[in-house]
C-alpha cells in the first residue's frame, strides 16, 4: 500500500473516532446513536489496525503528521475540521497511537478523553492526571517511541514467564523445548532428554513446560487451530517414554498444567491431536485434572458454535472444524458423558424449579384476579406480572388481565394500603411492558396512575424508573400520533420534576432527567424546529422544545451553530434563551468545538444572559479571537456577569487585546474602576504613545476618563502626563477630560469629612442637612420598575440613603438595557432628593455616558448584521477597520448632485433625505434611515452623483472609500462584490425608479453608429494630449455614450469629471468637421473583457436637432 493510501485510510479511520466521540458529547449515555456510533468507529478502527498494526497522529512543529509521515494540503484541511484534534491540541497532546492490542474498553475510554468537559478535567488535577486515571498513558504517550512490547504485554510476559519457571522447576533446558517442537536436532539433546525421562517428576516437567510454551504461540493468533506441531512433540516424547510410566507421567504433568489454564487455554488444548499412546493418556488426564465449572463452560461454548454453525450452513471454517472435532472428541469420553450428565442434572434442576415457580406465579396471579394483592410481595409474581398480562392480551383474555390491573390500581389508590411500593412496582412493570408491545390504549389509560405515582413517589427504586420510560414512550407516541393534550401533559410533569417547580429528591430528578435524556425523539425536536420557523411563530411549541433537557439544548445549539441563514439563528437564539440556568454548562461544553466565527459569538452572547462570575473567567481567551464580533460580546459577558470580579478580568485581558478591544477594556473598567486599574493604565498609556492615527487620541480619551472615575489621588500623575503632553500628543478631547478628571477627583476629596474617631470612611458633606424627617415630595413614576417605587417608599420612610443606593442601581439598570432618556430621567430626580450627594450624582452621569459609548459598537454591529455575516472573520476585521464614522447636524448637504464621490454611506442614526432636480423642481427619491445604505451606484460604477443627499436631523454614518477598497486587492477578492450585491439587494434608489416610472434622463436617446475619439488634454503649456477611441452607443441632445477599451477601474476614476474634446469620424476614416466638448460623467464596467467599459459624457452645451439628425444618420 502507498503512504498516500495510507494515509487517506488513517483519515477515514480518525473520522469515525471523530463521528463517534462527537456523538457522546450532544447526546444522553446509553442511547441506541451513541453505541451504533461507538460499535461503527471500533469495528472501523480495528480493521485498519489489522492491516497496518499501527494508527499513529501526531503534531510537529505545527504541522500534523499521519504515522509520522506529513499530510498533503487537502488531508490537512480535512484534519483540520475534526473536533478531536482541537481537543488534543488544548489538552497539550503531541501524540495519539493505537495498536492492535486497543480492545472495546480501551477505546471507549479514548473517545471519553476527546468528549471531556473541562471540569473533568480539572477535577482529576489537569490534562497528564486524566489521562493516568485512565491509564491511557500508552495511547497519549509524552513522546513516541517506536512499537515495542506495552506494559501490558511486558506484565502478560512476566507473568507467562513466572508460569513457564514453575513448570520448569529448574531442569528444563531451553533447547529441549526447540527438539521436541522439531526446531533443533541433535543426538545430544536426544541422550539428555532420554536419561531425564527415566525421572516421572523430571518428564512430567519437560512436557508441561513444553505444551505450555506451545500453548502461547498458538493462543496469540485468538483462533482455534489443529496445530501440527503439537502431535509432532507428543511423538517425540512418546518415543523416549518406557510404556509403563505413560500414565503416570501423563497424571503428573496434567496436575502441573491444570492450575494455569483458563477457559480459552483449555479449549485450543483439548482440540488438539492426541492420537500417539501418551497424547491418550495426556488426554484423559488433562480432563480429569481441569475444573469442572471450566469444562462445563468449554463445552457449553463449544456447543453453541455448533449449533450457530447448524443455523448459518457455516460448516467449513477451519475454526469450527477443529471445535467440532474437539467437542466430538470430549463427549465421547467418559469424562465427557459425566460434564454432560452434571449438565443435564442441572438443566433438570432449573425445569423442576421453573416449574414450581410457574405455579407460584400462577397461584399469585388467580389471587390478584379475586382482588387479593398479597401475593405481590412475592418478588416472582411481582416480576412476573408484565410477562402475564401480555399473554392474557396475546391470547384475547382483556377481561381477566383488566381485572388483575384495575385490582392493583385499586389498592395504590388506598393510601392506607401496607403494600403500597409493591403495587406501585408492579403498575411500573405493567406499563413498561404495554409500551414494549405497543399497547398504547392500555397505556392510555394507565397514564393518570402513572402521572400521580410519579408526583407522590419519593422512592427511587426500580419501579420507579419503570413508571418513567413508560411515560417518556407514551409521550413519544402522543406526539406523534397528534395527541398534543396528553403530551403536553406527561412533558409538563416532567419538566416542573426537573426544573425544582415539584419538590423532589435529587435522586428522583436524577432519574426523569436520565430517562428522558436517553429516549428524546431528535426527528420530532427537528419537525418542531421546523414549524418554529413558519410565521406566525407558535411560542408554545418553542417552549415544549426547551422542555426536554439539555439533549434538546444540545441540539438547538448544533442548529445554531451551523444555520447560515441569520433569520434561523434568531429564532434560535430566542428559544434558548428560555432554558435558563442549566443552559450554561451546555454552553460552556460547546464553546471550545471548531465552528464559524458566528457560532462563538452566539454561544457567548448566550451566556451573557444565563452565566454566573465562576463562568467569566472560561470566556477570557475569545477577547483575543480573530473576529472583532467575537472580542466585543465577550466584552460585554464579561461585564454582565463577572460580578465582583469584572475589574479583574479585563485587567487581565487588557495587554493582549487588540487595539479595538482596548478601546472597549478601559470603557468597561469604568463602572468598576478603583485605584488599582491605575497602574495598567500607565502602562497602556505608555504603548498608546507608539500608536498613530485616531487610535492614539481615542485611548488617551478613554483612559483620562476612567481615571477620573476611580476617585483616586493615585492618578494624578498619569492624568498630568496627558496634560502635559498636550493637545499635538493626545488631542484636545483627551486633554480636557484629564483636566475634568483631576477637578472631579479634587472636588471629591473637598466634600467629604471623617466621621467621628477618624476611622476613614467618608461621606458627602450635606447629607446631614438633606435627611430631613419625612419627606412630603411625591413623585411620579420615570420608568415602569418596582425598584422605583420602593425608592420612594424608602424616601417616605426618611431612609434617603438606602433610597439613593437602590435610585443608583436603577440608572445603571436603565442605561444598560440602553433606555438613555429614563436614566437621565433618574438622575435628575437624584439631584432632586439630594443636590449635595455629588458622588452618586456624577458617577450616575458617567454610568449613563459609558452606557452610550458601549452601545454604539455593538449597536453598529447588530445595524449591519444582515451584512456582516456575509463576511468571513478576514473580510469584516478588514471592512470595519476601514470605516470612518462621521456626523452631520439637520439639513446639512452630504453630497451633491453632479460631484465626483468615491465613497459608500452606511446610515447608523437619523434619517437622510434623497432626492434630484428636475428643471426647477426637487424630486424626493427616499426618505432612508438606521440601517440603509446609499451611494452604491456610483460608487461602484464610476459615475457622478445623480442625486443628493441632505440630513434631516442629527444623522451619523459610516464610510467606505473606494481607496480602502482598491487596497484590499487581491487579499480579499470577494468582498467587493459581496458588498456590490449587498448594495444592490436593498437599494432603495432604483426601487423608487421601477415603482414610479420616473426618469432622471430628460433627453431622448438614439442609437449611434461610427468611432468618436475623446482628446483629453494634459497639464501645463507642453503637456501633450492623451486620445481615446471608442464606438458610440447612444446619443441625445444632452450627451453621448460610447464602449473603449479602459483597463484598469483606477484609470477609469481618473477619467470622472475630466472635461474633454470629442471628434468623429466617417467609415472611410475621414474626420468629421464637427467637434464636440463636454465634461465625463460616468465610466461604467460592463463585466466582459471583449466589450470594456461605458463612458457617458454630458455635453458643455445643448445639440441644435439638426446635427443630431445628421450625427445618427451618419451624414
Amino acid at each position: 500500500m502507498s503512504n498516500g493510501d495510507r494515509q487517506e485510510k488513517s483519515l477515514e479511520a480518525l473520522k469515525l473516532i471523530n463521528a463517534a466521540s462527537t456523538s457522546i458529547r450532544l447526546y444522553p449515555e446509553a442511547t441506541a446513536r451513541i453505541e451504533d456510533a461507538i460499535e461503527t468507529a471500533y469495528q472501523g478502527t480495528k480493521s485498519f489496525l489489522r492491516d497496518n498494526k499501527l494508527l499513529r497522529f501526531s503534531f510537529q512543529d505545527g504541522k500534523d503528521l499521519l504515522n509520522g509521515e506529513p499530510v498533503n494540503n487537502r488531508i490537512q484541511e480535512r484534519l483540520g475540521l475534526l473536533t478531536f484534534r482541537e481537543q488534543m491540541q488544548k489538552m497539550a497532546f503531541d501524540e495519539l497511537v493505537l495498536s492492535r492490542t486497543v480492545d472495546r474498553a480501551t477505546f471507549r475510554k479514548i473517545l471519553s478523553v476527546f468528549s471531556a468537559t473541562p471540569e473533568q478535567v480539572q477535577q482529576a488535577g489537569g490534562n497528564r492526571p486524566f489521562i493516568e486515571n485512565l491509564k491511557l498513558t500508552e495511547i497519549f504517550p509524552e513522546q513516541y517511541v517506536a512499537p515495542g512490547e506495552s506494559d501490558a504485554e511486558q506484565k502478560q510476559k512476566l507473568k507467562i514467564d513466572g508460569i513457564l519457571a514453575e513448570l520448569s522447576g529448574g531442569v528444563v533446558q531451553p533447547e529441549q523445548i526447540l527438539y521436541l517442537a522439531g526446531r533443533k536436532e541433535g543426538n545430544g539433546i536426544q541422550i539428555a532428554l532420554q536419561k531425564n525421562c527415566q525421572s516421572p517428576d523430571h518428564c512430567a516437567r519437560i512436557i508441561a513446560t513444553t505444551t505450555f510454551t506451545l500453548l502461547q504461540i498458538l493462543l496469540k493468533d485468538h483462533v482455534v487451530v489443529v496445530a501440527p506441531v503439537f502431535p509432532l512433540a507428543l511423538e517425540k516424547i512418546n518415543s523416549l517414554l518406557n510404556e509403563n510410566l505413560l500414565q503416570t507421567i501423563s497424571e503428573r504433568t496434567a496436575a502441573l498444567l491444570a492450575p494455569h489454564l483458563d477457559e480459552t487455554a483449555v479449549l485450543m488444548l483439548i482440540c488438539q491431536d492426541f492420537t500417539t499412546p501418551f497424547g491418550k493418556n495426556l488426554y484423559d488426564a488433562l480432563i480429569k485434572s481441569i475444573d469442572n465449572q471450566i469444562m462445563l463452560n468449554v463445552l457449553d461454548w463449544m456447543r453453541g458454535q455448533q449449533e450457530k454453525a447448524e443455523n448459518e450452513n457455516s460448516k467449513t471454517s477451519p475454526q469450527l472444524l477443529a471445535v467440532s472435532l474437539g467437542c466430538e472428541k470430549l463427549t465421547a469420553t467418559p469424562r465427557g458423558k459425566q460434564l454432560l450428565a452434571l449438565e443435564s442434572t442441572r438443566e433438570e434442576l432449573k425445569k423442576t424449579e421453573y416449574g414450581r415457580k410457574e405455579k407460584r406465579v400462577q397461584v399469585g396471579i388467580t389471587a390478584l384476579a379475586k382482588g387479593d394483592l398479597e401475593s405481590l410481595r412475592n418478588e416472582e409474581v411481582c416480576l412476573n406480572l408484565p410477562s402475564i398480562i401480555e399473554k392474557l392480551l396475546a391470547n384475547e383474555k382483556e377481561s381477566v388481565a383488566a381485572v388483575i390491573v384495575q385490582n392493583i390500581v385499586n389498592g395504590l389508590k388506598n393510601q392506607e394500603h401496607s403494600y403500597r411500593l409493591c403495587l406501585a412496582q408492579a403498575i411500573g412493570g405493567v406499563a413498561e411492558k404495554l409500551a414494549h408491545i405497543n399497547r398504547w390504549d392500555w397505556l392510555e389509560k394507565l397514564t393518570p396512575v402513572c402521572i400521580a405515582w410519579m408526583r407522590e413517589n419519593e422512592s427511587t427504586d426500580q419501579g420507579f424508573e419503570k413508571h418513567v420510560e413508560a411515560m417518556q414512550a407514551m409521550m413519544n407516541h402522543a406526539w406523534h400520533n397528534d395527541n398534543i393534550e396528553l403530551a403536553e401533559h406527561i412533558l409538563n410533569v416532567f419538566y416542573y420534576i426537573r426544573s425544582g417547580a415539584l419538590e423532589k429528591s435529587e435522586a428522583v430528578r436524577k432519574i426523569v432527567s436520565q430517562v428522558q435524556d436517553r429516549n428524546v425523539d431528535l426527528d420530532l425536536l427537528q419537525t418542531y424546529l421546523d414549524r418554529c420557523f413558519t410565521k406566525p411563530v407558535n411560542e408554545m411549541l418553542c417552549r415544549k422544545i426547551t422542555m426536554q433537557g439539555p439533549v434538546a439544548a444540545r441540539f438547538l445549539l448544533d442548529k445554531l451553530i451551523t444555520s447560515e441563514k441569520r433569520s434561523d439563528r434568531i429564532r434560535l437564539l430566542k428559544i434558548l434563551s428560555h432554558l435558563g440556568d442549566e443552559l450554561t454548562p451546555v454552553l460552556l461544553e460547546r464553546l471550545p468545538d471548531p465552528m464559524p466565527w458566528f457560532g462563538k459569538r452566539n454561544i457567548i452572547r448566550l451566556l451573557a444572559a444565563t452565566g454566573s462570575e465562576k463562568d467569566a473567567e472560561l470566556i477570557l481567551d475569545y477577547v483575543f479571537h480573530d473576529d472583532l464580533r467575537v472580542q466585543q460580546e465577550t466584552l460585554h459577558c464579561i461585564v454582565q456577569i463577572g460580578g465582583a470580579s469584572t475589574e479583574m478580568y479585563l485587567l487581565q485581558v487588557l495587554a493582549g487585546a487588540s487595539t479595538q478591544a482596548k478601546l472597549q477594556v478601559v470603557k468597561n473598567l469604568r463602572r468598576v474602576a478603583d485605584s488599582e486599574v491605575v497602574g495598567p493604565l500607565s502602562e497602556l498609556l505608555e504603548e498608546c504613545k507608539l500608536y498613530r492615527g485616531p487610535e492614539k487620541r481615542l485611548l488617551a480619551l478613554e483612559i483620562s476618563k476612567t481615571l477620573g472615575a476611580t476617585g483616586t489621588r493615585k492618578a494624578f500623575p498619569l492624568l498630568r502626563k496627558i496634560i502635559d503632553g498636550g493637545e499635538r500628543q493626545f488631542g484636545k478631547e483627551s486633554v480636557h477630560a484629564a483636566e475634568l478628571a483631576m477637578s472631579y477627583i479634587q472636588e471629591q476629596g473637598a466634600g467629604e469629612i471623617k466621621l467621628q474617631g477618624g476611622r476613614g470612611r467618608k461621606v458627602p458633606i450635606g447629607i446631614a442637612a438633606a435627611k430631613t424627617s419625612g419627606s412630603e415630595a411625591k413623585y411620579e413614576c420615570i420608568t415602569g420598575y418596582p425598584e422605583e417605587k420602593e425608592v420612594y417608599e424608602l424616601i417616605h420612610k426618611d431612609e434617603k440613603e438606602s433610597a439613593k443606593e437602590l435610585l443608583f442601581q436603577l440608572i445603571e439598570k436603565t442605561a444598560q438595557f440602553q433606555k438613555f432618556d429614563e436614566a437621565e430621567s433618574l438622575r435628575l430626580r437624584l439631584i432632586d432628593i439630594d443636590p449635595m450627594a455629588l458622588s452618586e450624582i456624577i458617577k450616575a452621569a458617567e454610568v449613563i455616558e459609558e452606557a452610550k459609548s458601549n452601545s454604539v459598537d455593538r449597536d453598529h454591529i447588530l445595524i449591519w448584521s444582515d451584512l456582516y455575516d456575509l463576511l468571513t472573520t478576514e473580510e469584516f476585521n478588514a471592512f470595519y477597520h476601514a470605516l470612518e464614522h462621521e456626523a452631520y447636524s439637520a439639513e446639512t448637504a452630504i453630497v451633491t448632485q453632479g460631484e465626483p464621490q468615491w465613497r459608500l454611506f452606511f446610515v447608523n442614526k437619523g434619517r437622510v433625505k434623497l432626492f434630484f432636480h428636475e428643471r426647477e423642481s426637487e424630486t424626493l427619491v427616499h426618505i432612508i434611515g438606521k440601517g440603509n445604505v446609499f451611494g452604491g451606484n456610483s460608487f461602484f460604477d464610476n459615475s457622478l452623483w445623480t442625486l443628493n443627499a441632505t440630513s434631516m436631523g442629527a444623522v451619523e454614518l459610516s464610510t467606505l472609500s473606494m481607496d480602502k477598497v482598491e487596497e484590499w486587492g487581491d487579499v480579499y477578492p470577494s468582498l467587493e462584490k459581496k458588498l456590490q450585491e449587498y448594495c444592490q439587494r436593498y437599494d432603495k434608489v432604483n426601487e423608487f425608479f421601477i415603482t414610479s416610472g420616473a426618469n432622471r434622463r430628460q433627453k431622448e436617446r438614439k442609437a449611434l453608429s461610427g468611432s468618436v475619439y475623446m482628446v483629453l488634454s494634459g497639464d501645463g503649456e507642453d503637456a501633450s494630449e492623451t486620445i481615446i477611441r471608442g464606438e458610440c452607443s447612444d446619443i441625445s441632445s444632452g450627451g453621448l455614450s460610447f464602449l473603449a477599451k479602459i483597463g484598469q477601474k483606477k484609470n477609469a476614476r481618473l477619467l470622472l469629471g475630466r472635461h474633454i474634446g470629442l471628434f468623429f469620424k466617417d467609415a472611410d476614416q475621414e474626420e468629421r468637421k464637427l467637434s464636440l466638448s463636454g465634461t465625463v460623467v460616468a465610466v461604467r464596467n460592463l463585466n466582459a473583457i471583449d466589450m470594456g467599459r461605458s463612458v457617458h459624457i454630458h455635453f458643455d452645451e445643448e445639440l441644435e436637432q439638426s446635427i443630431l439628425t445628421d450625427l445618427v444618420n451618419g451624414s
